[in-house]
């Protein structure tokens, strides 16, 4: 259904007990823009309690498909793909070291609309940015598009001091920039189609 934001296939509580999760990847992003379809969900857990993550995915009956390292990437993340085999739903556990991971647990908390914890939008964006996958960097414009400069300029205070890369910030308006176009061409666009219907129905 249009518009509908797609959910998560599992209970976190109940797998991760008191480990504290949060939604990274396309999940996250769907709590900030218009959804797009996922099949397999991302997690952020703390550096110091990711062996712990894996072994509560494994006793929950989930079985690791393989580690995942980002060997070009500035965010220190690693992590490991899992599988639970009964409903073949794809989970990737993911951890970084550095200061930023920890400041994105500490930062006012972020949920979807089903009350799922999500990484707050800045460090969503620190990691989207990081990404090599063309479909991450469709889901930065998705998300800045949304918003005003008080919001942009503040996303640009975590990427400035997190990232180390001098070009991001002028990434992340770029981004921002053509998101808004798209916003108002897909505007444009529904009352273009809405006249010409209406106009049609006059007839």
């Amino acid at each position: 259904m249009r518009g509908e934001r797609p959910t998560i296939s599992f209970v976190t509580s109940a797998v991760f007990g008191d480990i504290v999760t949060m939604l990274a990847g396309a999940h996250a992003a769907n709590a900030y823009a218009p959804p797009r379809v996922t099949a397999d969900v991302d997690f952020l857990v703390p550096h110091e309690r990711f062996a712990e993550a894996q072994a509560r995915l494994r006793d929950a009956g989930w079985r690791k498909s393989c580690d995942l390292v980002f060997p070009n990437a500035k965010l220190g993340l690693y992590g490991g793909a899992c599988r639970e085999p009964v409903l073949h739903t794809d989970a990737d556990i993911l951890a970084s070291p550095q200061a930023w991971a920890h400041a994105a647990f500490t930062a006012t908390p972020s949920h979807d609309q089903n009350g799922a914890r999500v990484l707050p939008l800045p460090f969503l964006v620190l990691m989207q940015l990081d990404s090599a996958c063309g479909v991450d960097q469709g889901n930065l414009s998705r998300m800045l598009g949304r918003l005003d400069d008080a919001a942009i300029e503040h996303i640009l205070e975590i990427v400035e001091r997190y990232y180390d890369d001098h070009q991001a910030a002028e990434d992340v308006r770029q981004y921002a920039l053509i998101g808004r176009w798209e916003y108002q061409m897909s505007h444009v666009t529904r009352k273009s189609d809405d006249a010409e219907r209406y106009g049609a129905e006059d007839h």
